[in-house]
C-alpha cells in the first residue's frame, strides 16, 4: 500500500513519455539552466542540481531532494495563484503574481520531468534486486 506522499510524486502516466514535458519546454529550461548555474565538481553532493554519482543510493538521494525542490516550487506557485486572484478581485500584485509564477513554473515542472527518470532506474534497480533475491 501506497502512502498519499508516495502517489503525489510517483509520475504519473500522462507524464511517463515526456511529451508534456518536450511542448512546455521543460528540457530546454533544463538545458538553459544548467548553463546558467555554476556547479563544483568537486563537491556535486552538495549541490541540488546535480545527482553526484550512478549508485542507486546516490539516485534515491537524488529523488528526496527533488522532492523537497518541487514542494518549494510547489508553494512559490501556490502564492502566484493567491496573488493573481487578489489582483483579479481587487486590483494590485498583478506584475508580482506574474514574475513569482514564472519563476516558479518551470523549476517545478523539471522537478516532476527528472523525477519520471529517476524512478526508471529506481524501478529498475528494485526489479533486478528481486531478481537475485
Amino acid at each position: 500500500m501506497t502512502t498519499l506522499t508516495e502517489r503525489y510524486f510517483r509520475p504519473k502516466p500522462f507524464e511517463l513519455d515526456g511529451r508534456l514535458y518536450t511542448w512546455l519546454g521543460v528540457a530546454l529550461f533544463k538545458r538553459l539552466l544548467m548553463g546558467a548555474v555554476r556547479v563544483d565538481p568537486a563537491k556535486p553532493t552538495a549541490n541540488a542540481y546535480v545527482l553526484g554519482g550512478r549508485s542507486l543510493d546516490d539516485v534515491r538521494r537524488f529523488e528526496r531532494k527533488s522532492r523537497r525542490s518541487e514542494l518549494v516550487h510547489l508553494g512559490g506557485l501556490v502564492m502566484a495563484l493567491i496573488f493573481l486572484t487578489f489582483a483579479a478581485v481587487v486590483g494590485g500584485l498583478f506584475v508580482a503574481g506574474a514574475i513569482v509564477f514564472v519563476a516558479n513554473f518551470h523549476c517545478f515542472l523539471l522537478q516532476r520531468y527528472n523525477r519520471v527518470r529517476m524512478y526508471r532506474v529506481l524501478d529498475r534497480g528494485r526489479a533486478g534486486s528481486d531478481a537475485e533475491s
